[in-house]
């Protein structure tokens, strides 16, 4: 399939069957996403890659996502906005690892149109404890 088909077949997926997720195609996504460009090539970013089915469904109550409670496995980008503050300021913070993880997330959405992966987004913070 090329990019076209890509972007024209993708859709928004609200519902779960709940089945395990091959690691490989996490990977795979991952990998991918990982070439997408990056401010400095920072990549200013982590992988939190969630099955427990109790903890999944804490986290989409915090994410005010209910829906993603019965997916069998969650991917969850972490920003590092300090990282990008050490090297562009504020402007790191506010814009530049915001871009990051958007061309992040957009290359892995188009990989997963070929292999069925289902990525979240929140922008709701959560505090460390």
């Amino acid at each position: 399939m090329n990019l076209k088909e890509v972007l024209k077949t993708r859709k928004s997926v609200r519902s779960f069957s709940g089945l395990r997720v091959d690691p490989k195609i996490i990977s795979e996504a991952i990998a991918y996403g990982q070439k997408a460009p990056s401010a400095g090539g920072l990549k200013a970013y982590k992988f939190v890659a969630v099955s427990v089915k109790d903890k999944i469904e804490k986290i989409a109550k915090i994410a005010r996502q209910r829906w993603i409670k019965d997916a069998g496995l969650i991917v969850i980008i972490c920003i590092d906005p300090e990282r990008s503050v050490k090297k562009y300021n504020n402007r790191g913070r506010n814009l530049y690892c915001i871009q990051d993880i958007t061309f992040l997330e957009h290359t892995m959405i188009c990989i997963s149109s070929v292999t069925a992966l289902v990525l979240v987004g929140s922008d709701h913070s959560m505090k460390k404890n």
